[in-house]
């Protein structure tokens, strides 16, 4: 296994269930009333990150999909970065930091394996 790898599987999955219950639990003992609310939000979550985790697989497996994948993330983190910097819509001042950011992720694997 490579370091900092996560093994998919009943293991993972039995450890999940186990830590969802404490959190359920822990509540219950608090007295808090969200008790189901913590389980919809961890089930919730284990969908998303799945879902999340086939869409980076996917892209992955290509270049260009990756570097289309890098450069869709760039723009809305330009723009959301813009709303939150100033009245700006456009993010065009915030835009340079952020590619130069990714730079590194696009350049590490250059040129796609087609044309090596």
């Amino acid at each position: 296994m490579d370091q900092g790898a996560v093994a998919v599987g009943p293991a993972l999955a039995a450890v999940l269930v186990v830590l969802v219950l404490i959190a359920v639990a822990t509540v219950r003992a608090g007295r808090l009333g969200h008790a189901r609310g913590v389980a919809t939000a961890a089930l919730r979550a284990v969908v998303q990150l799945c879902a999340v985790a086939l869409l980076i697989t996917a892209v992955l497996r290509s270049w260009w999909a990756s570097a289309g994948f890098i450069t869709l993330m760039v723009l809305v983190a330009a723009a959301t970065s813009a709303r939150r910097v100033s009245s700006l819509r456009l993010g065009w001042p915030v835009l340079a930091p952020i590619a130069v950011g990714a730079l590194p992720a696009c350049a590490s694997s250059w040129p796609p394996a087609r044309c090596r």
